[in-house]
């Protein structure tokens, strides 16, 4: 990269940048153009930076060797990059980076630099606006020390709302909610947490979540723990009937789980161990006793399961006016199960 030192005086040899001649070439020996006020120290130094291609890339003063005072940087193109204000090699104050398009990216004030006399890395403080490149803000919010804290929303570029949450130091804390691009809500509930610091598309959750179909109605509700599915959960189709229902216990489904046809009949139940995936509800790892019914509620198979493996089929009937389905459990005696599939043993005393 190419450096020239501007200022009003006489030509001096700067070491290790290379010159240029009148004619416009490059100076060998490391010669540079250096133009100082007359009598003046070499203390102030108005520099411009290029690329390899002569074009400039970047434009700013340097006081005993740091940046100091408005700095613009370019794109080979020639169109601006960013902008902002140093003091003493740190930036300070408003900064604004662009696309290429010259289309604003981000804007807001600075505080500091990630390094020093480097354009490109401002630390954020106060109100930030970042767009998209079509024009429509993309996110705002308030920083300090380069977290985000407080109120922060994101938008999609369509100029819909994508989420909004609060931000305590770069961590998401509070009521948080996200949205389908048709200004339909798609998730809401309490954020401990964020994935990632200044992240607001990736809450932890706690308490209690309602999830939702782009059609408005609920998907899911559940409470979080530590963002695990912790207690009775419950799915529900586009139409509104439910799907699925159990139990969790830090992510993993235990106990008694049903799935339902469109009609509200018992499709599946029977007893978890756990689930094929963290804080899934449609794919239980079964054990024990399961009914398989038709979607006329009549039983079609039960089936014993170990391990989530099939252990065989089991004998029953189900009787066409109660609906109770009893199973053979030979000298254990019989297993009774109802229309929702919640059983009790018969002739054996037990309950």
């Amino acid at each position: 990269m190419e450096v020239d030192f501007v200022r009003a005086g006489r030509l001096i040899r700067h070491p290790g940048s290379p010159g240029r001649s009148r004619a416009g070439g490059p100076i060998g020996g490391g010669w540079a153009l250096a133009l100082l006020l007359a009598g003046s120290p070499l203390l102030a130094q108005e520099t411009v930076t290029r690329h390899a291609g002569g074009q400039v890339a970047e434009s700013y003063t340097l006081i005993d060797g740091q940046k100091h005072g408005p700095a613009v940087a370019y794109y080979e193109s020639g169109q601006k990059q960013s902008e902002g204000i140093f003091e003493h090699g740190m930036l300070k104050g408003k900064w604004t980076g662009y696309y290429e398009s010259g289309q604003v990216q981000s804007t807001g004030e600075a505080y500091a630099s990630y390094l020093a006399n480097s354009i490109g890395s401002p630390l954020r403080t106060g109100q930030w606006t970042d767009y998209h490149a079509n024009g429509r803000v993309s996110q705002q919010g308030g920083w300090v020390e380069n977290r985000l804290h407080g109120p922060a929303v994101a938008y999609y570029e369509s100029g819909q709302k994508q989420f909004e949450g609060i931000f305590e130091h770069g961590m998401l804390k509070g009521r948080w909610t996200g949205y389908y691009e048709s200004g339909q809500v798609q998730s809401t509930g309490e954020a401990y947490a964020s994935y990632l610091p200044n992240s607001i598309g990736s809450p932890l959750r706690t308490g209690q979540w309602t999830d939702y179909h782009a059609n408005g109605q609920v998907s899911q509700q559940g409470g979080w723990v530590e963002n695990k599915l912790h207690g009775y959960a419950v799915t529900f189709e586009s139409d509104g009937s439910k799907r699925y229902e159990g139990h969790f216990n830090n992510g993993s489904l235990v106990g008694v789980w049903i799935s339902y046809y469109r009609n509200g009949k018992v499709e599946s139940t029977g007893r978890t161990y756990a689930s094929y995936l963290p804080n899934d509800i449609r794919l239980p790892l079964r054990t024990g006793l399961w009914l398989e019914f038709n979607e006329d509620g009549t039983l079609r198979e039960s089936v014993n399961y170990v391990d989530n493996q099939p252990g065989g089929t089991v004998g029953a009937a189900t009787d066409p006016d109660s609906g109770v389905t009893r199973i053979g459990l030979t000298e254990r005696g019989r297993l009774a199960a109802d229309r929702r599939g919640r059983t009790r043993r018969e002739g054996t005393g037990d309950p």
